[in-house]
């Protein structure tokens, strides 16, 4: 018999993503974390924060002067070039509008380029698709960003 009362299991999920970017990890690095150049491929958010272990870390727009911070996160771990994590939360109007999650990002140099690692979890069933179709295109604004040939 089937008892209604026992709470089914949370089906968690984690949006894994990998992509090679033919730029060094400084160049990477240095996109991920220059609020102007995040500004160009993170929904038009600058990545604001002193970089440091503990401190907040926040995308936000600004207009008129005025900044909106869209998601709010603290440093948990950070080895500039190599390794970042930190937490993160989408805020709105109403105050925090999900619930908190790791995100990692790890880069590794090799022969053809940097590849970026990037792991966020834990999700529900009804937010993996939107976080992972948001990544679709934070990566590839990112490629596109690093990848530009000089001159």
């Amino acid at each position: 018999m089937f008892d209604s009362s026992i709470p089914k299991p949370e089906t968690v999920m984690r949006v894994e993503k990998t992509v090679l970017l033919q730029a060094d990890p400084s160049a990477v690095w240095n996109a991920l974390t220059d609020p102007k150049l995040t500004s160009k491929y993170f929904f038009g958010c600058e990545a604001i924060s002193d970089w440091q272990v503990g401190s907040p870390l926040h995308y936000q727009t600004v207009e008129d002067g005025q900044a909106t911070v869209h998601v709010t996160g603290v440093i948990r771990a950070i080895e500039p070039n190599r390794y970042l994590e930190c937490t993160c939360v989408p805020v709105g109007t109403e105050g925090m509008l999900g619930r908190e999650t790791v995100i990692t990002y790890t880069l590794t140099e090799g022969p053809d380029g940097t590849t970026l690692r990037v792991n966020q979890g834990e999700f529900e069933d009804d937010e993996i698709r939107v976080q992972n179709d948001a990544f679709d295109l934070i990566l590839a604004g990112l490629k596109q960003l690093v990848e530009v040939p000089a001159g």
